[in-house]
């Protein structure tokens, strides 16, 4: 949890509550629906992480989407 400010966990009902950690988040869902059982604790994250976080994942989409561009690149970005 270290690198989000609210964790959820989701599964169907069938699946035990006891499995999931208490501070997290708890969505049960059937063939109809879900709801949410339970909020997590918030623990907001310092700017320097999300910035990072954030960065992260846009180069990785970057790359993604060059690779769907240009399949001849190569595995550089894999």
């Amino acid at each position: 949890m270290a690198h989000c400010d609210r964790l959820y966990f989701a599964a169907p009902t069938t699946v035990p509550e006891s499995l999931f950690p208490a501070e997290a988040g708890l969505i049960m869902a059937d063939a109809y629906g879900a709801s949410v059982l339970r909020d997590p604790e918030l623990h907001k994250l310092a700017g320097a992480t999300r910035r990072s976080l954030l960065l992260a994942f846009a180069r990785l989409a970057a790359d993604r989407l060059h690779l769907i561009g240009d399949p001849e690149c190569g595995d550089e970005f894999a």
